[in-house]
């Protein structure tokens, strides 16, 4: 499937970084224990197949490859709807060899792997075929239009430190970013539930422009001004159906 990158990309992984409380503007003061399980958030709405019973989607952040295993480090997860307002979110990893299941099939509604033919249901139960277990199932919450899905395998391990510049005070978010994922910085003030796209330098004394980077398999440091207000820093994977 071909990723049209305007359109199709419409989810972020969410996940914390470090933060910043009680008014304090030390780094040190920076609690890197704030990290939390990764969240994967879509809104339904942008998703026509969510909006009826029975209907799938999975969604990656990478392309799948013709040998039927991820571009990327990560597996997809397939989100089916089971009831009014019921959703399934199971690991697309089959449990037989690792081909990455598809979403339900419209007509039986059966997660069906296509390698080797094992069926699973919606909520990963293995129902028959090569594979022996069930596939990974993860929780969800839905609030309104939004659905959460906790996805504790989607982890980024996360350290930060201070970087005073001739002029200002930053802080540098170290992680190991991987091909051919997208990654952004959020920034979610403190005791609430939103969180805006920070534009971040790609070093310690560059502009705040960039918005976007590509993982290569080295280790990455993204530059962030120090925040006005108490909250988190986030590093967010772009997500998009495949």
């Amino acid at each position: 499937m071909q990723m049209n990158r305007r359109g199709a990309i419409k989810s972020f992984l969410l996940l914390t970084a470090t933060s910043l409380v009680e008014g304090q503007r030390s780094v040190n003061r920076l609690l890197a224990a704030t990290r939390t399980t990764p969240l994967l958030q879509l809104k339904l709405s942008d998703y026509p197949a969510l909006q009826t019973i029975n209907g799938s989607v999975r969604i990656g952040t990478s392309q799948i490859k013709s040998d039927h295993y991820p571009e990327g480090l990560f597996w997809p997860v397939i989100i089916t709807r089971n009831a009014a307002n019921g959703f399934d979110a199971v690991d697309a990893a089959c449990t037989h060899e690792g081909c990455t299941v598809a979403a339900a099939d419209p007509q039986s509604h059966r997660l069906v792997c296509p390698c080797h033919g094992s069926v699973f249901a919606s909520d990963g139960r293995r129902l028959s075929g090569f594979a022996e277990s069930n596939l990974l199932k993860y929780s969800t919450r839905l609030n309104g239009n939004l659905l959460s899905v906790d996805i504790p395998d989607w982890h980024v391990a996360i350290d930060q430190h201070s970087v005073i510049t001739s002029t200002e005070k930053r802080i540098r978010l170290m992680f190991l970013g991987f091909p051919p994922i997208v990654y952004q910085v959020h920034f979610r003030p403190l005791n609430t539930q939103a969180d805006t796209t920070v534009q971040f330098a790609l070093s310690p004394d560059g502009p705040f422009n960039e918005t976007e980077f590509t993982g290569n398999s080295e280790d990455t440091s993204l530059y962030v001004p120090l925040p006005q207000q108490d909250g988190f820093y986030q590093i967010a994977m772009k997500a998009m159906e495949v």
